[in-house]
């Protein structure tokens, strides 16, 4: 038997009640939009350490975008072919 508990933040709250997912694509494409500047910064050059950090920052975006689109599929009972989809539209 699975156990749920409750939401734990705020944002889950919020994504409970987004039942069309407008909450959901707004937030992933916030993040998609994010990275792309991100990375338009990198491909105009910058030193080696301002690349890590960049690099790490495009990986936590996409792992937001990843989280986003789970935990929202989670609470509203959609498969993972679905997330793969939504993620598709912003890559």
């Amino acid at each position: 038997m699975a156990v749920r508990i409750g939401p734990i933040l705020d944002l889950e709250e919020q994504m409970q009640h987004d039942t069309n997912g407008s909450l959901r694509d707004r937030l992933t494409g916030e993040f998609v939009d994010a990275t792309k500047r991100i990375k338009r910064t990198m491909d105009g050059g910058v030193l080696p350490t301002e690349f890590v950090i960049l690099s790490k920052l495009v990986a936590a975006y996409d792992a937001a975008v990843t989280v986003v689109t789970t935990v929202w599929n989670s609470i509203h009972g959609n498969d993972t072919v679905q997330s793969r989809t939504v993620q598709s539209r912003f890559f």
